[in-house]
């Protein structure tokens, strides 16, 4: 009896050393899965490495189990825990579903299978299957065998939509739970996540209403601080920076999550730049970048801090710092918005300090961009203004100095003429194998000058020459006689280099009067129209260029789009004869004659604009329609000799007519096409029926074969054959 009592006490400590070995190494597993959850995770979603290390350790725990100890109440506890660690890894959601899977087959009244249907949902959304993921939770919201699980399932699609920032979606599921699952778990994040719905929306001052209400409701510790981090941002948002300020002051001192310290302090940084506090924020600015290094919150604050020196207009500092924005971290989403900006900034200081060596056209150029820039990415159109009056103001600037240059030029040649023995009337003065002519009056010179001042300055000098050089006088010094040929050839010098200016100019005024200056109105009009809302104004402008410039292309731009028609840059002579060229090619399907009579109005005016396009249509419809090549051969001959022919239309007419002889057709070209893509169709239907009669006899000789063989098997036989019938074959080949 002893004996036997000896024995029991052995079997039951037995039995509990190994029921201690599997809960303790489950235990053991919960543990490891706990600490990585607790972990934040990286800039891009994913677990971090030491988190990624205790969801190896508790795969390995829950393995264990699943082997030795598979016939235990923990094992559906271990399958379920070991999914999950699959899932969290994010590396691997298919080994994930299959263990979900697993988990609802092998153990249906496991009380964790309402949970591994919601995950198998997760699943799918990590896949990017999302409709799939969408479908999956409300067939499960649908289903009422898991109604305490609803919440759950709505707090899911609730946040996804979030992510997609569909935010009418979001805010329906948040508000279901809380409307009809006040005492769910989900509730608190629900409410919260409504709150923030509305600040990601824009809806600032809604959002801090939200938030105000989940303050005075019984929540968690975390929640309230996340609460007040977001009243704080909805302060700054709404450009209420003091209130910010105190937010976050108080939030600093209450958080006790050390990693999201840097992100309250970027929030305090970007109040101080609202409240012009820039010392205090580029010192902030500086301590979360310095202590972020090479992530995403340290590339958020390089590009706040270039805000900053942009706005209190140090352009320099502003694009240093722009560059750091990607030095930081190559996926930040700040990037494209520093590039940008970063250029912004660039012409701003080329705007103020321009390049003189810079070609006119270039600058203006420059100076258009910025225009635009103010315009889309600043939203500031009057600075945008004040760019193009200051290129209205460049033209008068211009203007004015051509006429000084032009009256040196005069100047410079008086003077040579005056030391020039035997000059010609007409004052044109021969240097280094270029003649060059006296310009006219400066009332008739074109407004533009680009010339060099030091060029002008040394004419004006010259230009004093002592005037007794005019009077004849006796023979001088060889040396006298070197130094005026000296001055007579850096006379000659200057004359050259200021016509070459003067010319210059004038093809730089000419770009002003039709290109800049028009362009410039042209986007005044649509500024006044369609962002200031200023019917009158845009129309005023418009008439001024109507009465003053009513040929030039942007005046009949602006026309069109105060007519609300679609804007096109051409002239209103080309659109009016694009028009009759095209009423003239819309009448061939009812009158060929209509046509031509229409064409030959055009073909009767060689500076009409469609008066190549013209020649060529009469000459295809005399040669192809009437089948009269001799009418046609003079329209096609007059066509080719123009010089500057289109080369696409040169193409076009040589590929009938040579310029000597036209290439005899039996039918047409496209009539020729049609045929051969109909003689390759019945090709290919030719080649199936062939294959189609190979297959059946194929098969008709396996039936030859199998004839022989017990009717058993030639039953098998015929059942497993799974050539298709000729018929059938026969019938695809005709579809094809």
């Amino acid at each position: 009896m002893k004996h036997s009592s000896r024995i029991f006490v052995v079997m039951a400590i037995l039995l509990f050393a190994g029921g201690c070995a599997y809960y303790n190494t489950f235990f053991n597993a919960e543990k490891y899965f706990a600490n990585a959850n607790k972990m934040p995770l990286l800039d891009n979603g994913r677990p971090n490495p030491n988190a990624v290390r205790d969801y190896n350790k508790a795969i390995k725990k829950c393995g264990i189990i699943l082997t030795e100890y598979k016939d235990t109440k923990y094992a559906d506890d271990a399958l379920f825990l070991l999914a999950k660690c699959f899932y969290f890894t994010g590396t691997n959601y298919t080994l994930a579903m299959e263990k979900f899977d697993d988990l609802i087959r092998f153990y249906p009244e496991s009380e964790f299978v309402p949970e591994a249907m919601l995950y198998k949902a997760r699943c799918k959304q990590g896949f990017n299957k999302h409709e799939e993921a969408y479908r999956m939770l409300r067939d499960f919201i649908a289903d009422d065998t898991y109604s305490d699980y609803h919440p759950q399932a709505l707090n899911l699609l609730a946040h996804y939509y979030l992510d997609e920032e569909n935010f009418v979606q979001a805010a329906y599921y948040f508000d279901k739970i809380i409307n009809d699952y006040p005492e769910s778990k989900e509730y608190e994040d629900a409410y919260f996540l409504r709150g923030k719905a509305l600040h990601i929306y824009g809806l600032y001052r809604d959002s801090n209403e939200v938030f105000f209400q989940l303050l005075n409701s019984r929540i968690s510790k975390k929640t309230k601080l996340d609460a007040r981090y977001y009243i704080a941002y909805n302060y700054l948002e709404l450009g209420e920076y003091a209130k910010a300020e105190k937010y976050i002051q108080r939030l600093l001192k209450q958080e006790y999550r050390t990693h999201l310290f840097s992100k309250i302090e970027l929030l305090l940084a970007r109040s101080y730049r609202g409240m012009g506090k820039i010392t205090e924020a580029e010192e902030l600015f500086e301590s979360v970048i310095n202590n972020n290094r090479r992530r995403l919150i340290a590339s958020e604050a390089a590009f706040y801090l270039s805000e900053m020196y942009f706005d209190v207009h140090d352009y320099k500092k502003a694009i240093e710092n722009y560059k750091r924005v990607k030095q930081e971290n190559k996926k930040s989403p700040f990037i494209a918005r520093s590039l940008t900006k970063s250029a912004v900034a660039s012409q701003i200081i080329q705007y103020y300090n321009p390049d003189n060596t810079m070609d006119v056209q270039d600058l203006v150029q420059e100076q258009f961009k910025l225009a635009e820039y103010y315009i889309e990415i600043l939203d500031t159109p009057d600075s945008a203004l004040v760019v193009y009056q200051k290129i209205y103001t460049q033209r008068q600037q211009l203007a004015s100095r051509i006429d000084s240059l032009s009256s040196r030029l005069v100047l410079l040649q008086d003077s040579l003429a005056s030391i020039t023995p035997a000059v010609d009337s007409s004052r044109t003065v021969t240097v280094a194998d270029s003649t060059v002519s006296s310009v006219p009056d400066s009332s008739t010179i074109a407004k533009a000058v680009t010339a060099d001042d030091s060029i002008i300055a040394r004419a004006d000098t010259l230009a004093l020459a002592d005037s007794t050089l005019a009077e004849n006088t006796p023979a001088a010094p060889d040396s006298a006689a070197i130094a005026m040929q000296n001055k007579r050839e850096a006379l000659a010098s200057n004359i050259t280099e200021t016509t070459a200016s003067l010319t210059k100019a004038q093809q730089d005024i000419t770009l002003f009067d039709e290109e800049f200056i028009p362009f410039s109105k042209m986007v005044k009009v649509w500024l006044y129209a369609n962002v200031y809302r200023d019917s009158a104004k845009a129309d005023s402008i418009y008439r001024e260029m109507y009465r003053t410039m009513p040929d030039n292309k942007h005046t009949f731009a602006a026309e069109r789009y105060l007519a609300g028609k679609e804007v096109e840059l051409i002239t209103r002579q080309t659109y009016l004869q694009r028009e009759e060229y095209k009423d003239a090619i819309g009448m061939l399907d009812t009158s060929v004659d209509s046509t031509i009579a229409r064409l030959q109005n055009i073909a009767t005016k060689p500076d009409h604009h469609y008066y190549p396009l013209a020649m060529y249509s009469l000459g295809h419809l005399y040669y192809f329609d009437k089948q009269d090549s001799t009418t046609a051969r003079p329209y096609l001959d007059e066509l080719l000799a123009i010089p500057t022919l289109d080369s696409q239309l040169r193409s076009a007419a040589s590929a009938f007519y040579t310029g000597k002889h036209f290439v005899r057709y039996q039918r047409l070209p496209a009539l020729i096409t049609l045929e051969e893509q109909q003689r390759a169709a019945e090709a290919e239907t030719e080649r199936l029926r062939k294959e189609a009669e190979e297959a059946a006899a194929a098969e008709a000789q396996k039936q030859d074969q199998t004839s022989d063989l017990p009717d058993d098997q030639q039953k098998t036989d015929d059942s497993s054959s799974q050539a298709p019938a000729q018929t059938d074959i026969l019938e695809s080949v005709s579809d094809q």
